[in-house]
């Protein structure tokens, strides 16, 4: 029922300080084998939710039973020559298997992602490397693969490309731009530019941006200390 549905979503409160608490933890490493090659990996969205207030749980007491859903017939939605956009199939489902309503708390997880990593400094101003990524939800993992290339233009302006090969599509390919004004960079990131030219296409889309605020004085050779805050 859509009417239904609008109402709930418009009587939600934006600002909610419930009960439903939950943590997320994110951990990484970067360390330089060799003067030109890098090495990371990192695990991110790593956590739960507790779910306590507003909880409603449907449980069937007959949770062996079978049901075989032989579609709807189209004059089923169509009342006094107008169109429904609902059909009374609800009851049908809730009788069947018996449903009964709880409201007992309960923990959902984060679907945490891994990445393992490396970029190889060809030159002052050419990087290339590779990322293995997994995706972690529920039971399912979902691995990928990218090859990306770095070019700096100067100081100013940094472009990433990169070519991804994702849940059997190896048509990802993406763009990326930094720029740092001081002690200001921005940034955005995006495996996927394709679906910028044809989103009717696209069965997915990856898009980042944000600014990091970077501090440190350069030492002898150039390169910045540790002093990267984010």
């Amino acid at each position: 029922d859509f009417d239904n549905m609008i109402d709930q979503i418009e009587g939600y409160k934006w600002l909610d300080l419930s009960g439903n608490h939950g943590y997320g933890f994110d951990v990484g490493i970067e360390f330089r084998p060799e003067e030109n090659l890098k090495i990371n990996a990192s695990v991110v969205d790593f956590g739960w939710i507790n779910w306590k207030d507003n909880v409603k749980n449907f449980v069937s007491s007959n949770p062996g039973e079978d049901f075989t859903f032989e579609g709807f017939d189209i004059n089923d939605f169509i009342s006094n020559g107008s169109f429904s956009d609902s059909v009374q199939f609800l009851d049908t489902l809730i009788n069947h298997f018996s449903l009964e309503t709880t409201y007992d708390s309960y923990t959902s997880h984060l679907n945490p992602k891994v990445y393992l990593g490396g970029m190889w400094t060809m030159t002052k101003n050419n990087e290339v490397g590779v990322m293995l990524r997994s995706d972690i939800a529920e039971s399912r993992v979902q691995p990928s693969i990218t090859f990306n290339y770095l070019h700096r233009f100067g100081k100013l302006l940094t472009v990433y490309g990169n070519y991804s090969i994702m849940a059997n599509n190896y048509a990802n390919i993406g763009l990326g731009f930094v720029t740092k004004v001081g002690p200001v960079q921005f940034y955005v990131l995006n495996d996927m530019a394709w679906a910028l030219v044809k989103p009717a296409e696209a069965r997915n889309y990856n898009f980042q941006f944000g600014v990091n605020f970077v501090f440190g004085k350069l030492d002898k050779e150039g390169s910045a200390k540790d002093l990267q805050k984010r």
